[in-house]
């Protein structure tokens, strides 16, 4: 039923998913984003050390930022090969079964729906959109085989009589589940809808559970302060962008060429951001694993 309105929302409003994905960005995206504050008081004491690695978090941004404004697909590409393993952090059983989960929001798009990317594509970037799109693919189908090898894995392993264990059995089973959603949310909604979707009401929203259950085996970490400063700032952060979509929409920002800057500089800033926070939740497995 959810998954109806969403489509029948999709088809009202086409474009409507460069939006959603903006304010998913701004809300929940930032606000999980905002809690590597966190991990950096968990990681590095004193807080002095916490403080410099913040300073140098930020020069990261920054500067991936300015390197990936130079060229559209270079932030993309980037992007893509980020999300496709660091979706699939907190799945413990091969780094196939992390790939295999991580890849499906950003590689099955390829594949399941290769003509409404190609029409974003072309919107965006003319010139290199046919090359990319043809990389895209590739790398789509490169995930099809992992997703293949983690079942011959899951197959081999019952009919050896070799469990995962029960922790990684359970894994690998939320695993497929995860893709078989996700395979889904591509079948019915474009890609642009469906990531919208997938991170903001699924990735965002685990990863913030997985830092708060992590942070309560850890005494002094001020878990309270950080969600409220995280709900006042995303509460304003979403009146203003309420307020330019209104601005917007009175201006006709239904236009083609609004929403193809839109979704470059969407496709930029995510992948800016995605750099450290990558490395700083890569870094604190074992943090939030405990």
């Amino acid at each position: 039923m959810l998954l109806g309105v969403f489509w029948a929302v999709e088809k009202q409003w086409p474009l409507g998913g460069i939006w959603l994905l903006g304010m998913v960005i701004v809300t929940v995206g930032m606000g999980h984003g905002a809690l590597d504050a966190l991990l950096l008081v968990g990681q590095f004491r004193p807080l002095s050390r916490a403080m410099l690695m913040g300073v140098a978090y930020l020069a990261v941004t920054v500067g991936a930022g300015w390197l990936f404004s130079l060229s559209f697909p270079v932030a993309l590409i980037a992007l893509l090969l980020m999300s496709a393993w660091h979706f699939g952090e907190g799945y413990p059983s091969t780094v196939i079964c992390r790939v295999a989960v991580g890849g499906a929001s950003v590689m099955a798009p390829a594949l399941l729906q290769r003509e409404a990317l190609s029409e974003l594509l072309q919107s965006v970037t003319r010139h290199e959109a046919a090359w990319l799109m043809d990389l895209w693919v590739a790398l789509a189908w490169s995930w099809v085989m992992v997703v293949i090898a983690l079942l011959l894995l899951t197959v081999s392993a019952w009919s050896g009589k070799k469990a995962f264990g029960p922790y990684r059995a359970r894994a690998t089973s939320m695993a497929y589940a995860e893709i078989f959603l996700v395979v889904t949310l591509n079948i019915v909604l474009t890609p642009i809808f469906q990531f919208a979707l997938f991170f903001g009401a699924y990735h965002c929203v685990a990863h913030i559970a997985r830092v708060q259950q992590a942070a309560r085996h850890h005494e002094g970490l001020p878990m309270r302060r950080a969600a409220w400063a995280w709900g006042i700032s995303m509460a304003i952060v979403l009146t203003l962008m309420a307020m330019l979509w209104l601005w917007l929409r009175s201006s006709g920002f239904r236009a083609l060429e609004v929403n193809a800057q839109v979704l470059h500089w969407l496709v930029v800033v995510l992948a800016a951001v995605t750099v450290p926070h990558l490395f700083l939740v890569s870094y604190s497995q074992r943090w939030l694993d405990r």
